[in-house]
């Protein structure tokens, strides 16, 4: 069942409602979205009608508490690619929060990554934002990003920018944070 529908099933949207969010629909963007987008619905409100008609629990994601240990083994590319976030395991399966309930891909890649079986539930798109940030900060993505091309390609580290290569400072901005991607990269070896 098409995501307009179920939120029209479940009386979060009238007929009329539901007609205005397919006209201002543009790009193949899932009607749930434009309703959102529209103000005609809450995400929290469209998720939770969605993931009971297809079978997916919704969470809050500041209520709930997380199994840190989780995010030691679990791809961060997918983390930021995908927005997923590991909760937790539960007997022997990774509770993944996203905020995607029709884009079954990333979770069985994860399944795939991690040779786990993964069980989705559902959160907002802005507290998983806000758990990545806190639980990851906002760069780990460049720092995955640096590790793995340094195990694919080698990264040439940098030694200490002296005062004559003003393109390299330039570039650099500053050496500490030279320093810090050299203790990053040669703390992994």
């Amino acid at each position: 069942m098409e995501a307009g529908e179920i939120l029209l099933k479940s009386g979060l949207l009238s007929r009329e409602q539901l007609e205005e969010a397919r006209r201002a629909q543009t790009n193949g963007t899932r009607l749930d979205h434009v309703a959102v987008e529209l103000g005609m619905v809450t995400e929290e409100a469209s998720l939770r009608a969605i993931g009971a008609e297809v079978g997916i629990d919704y969470v809050d994601l500041s209520e709930v508490d997380v199994d840190l240990s989780v995010l030691t083994d679990f791809p961060l590319r997918l983390i930021h690619r995908h927005a997923l976030f590991p909760i937790r395991r539960d007997n022997g399966a990774l509770v993944v929060a996203t905020c995607d309930p029709f884009d079954l891909y990333p979770l069985d890649e994860l399944s795939a990554t991690t040779g786990l079986a993964v069980v989705p539930v559902l959160a907002g798109r802005e507290e998983i934002a806000k758990r990545i940030k806190s639980h990851l900060g906002v760069g780990s993505q460049t720092i995955d990003g640096l590790l793995s091309q340094r195990d694919d390609e080698g990264v040439e580290l940098l030694e200490e920018i002296d005062g004559e290569s003003a393109e390299l400072a330039e570039g650099a901005q500053e050496a500490s944070v030279v320093r810090l991607v050299n203790e990053l990269l040669l703390g992994v070896r």
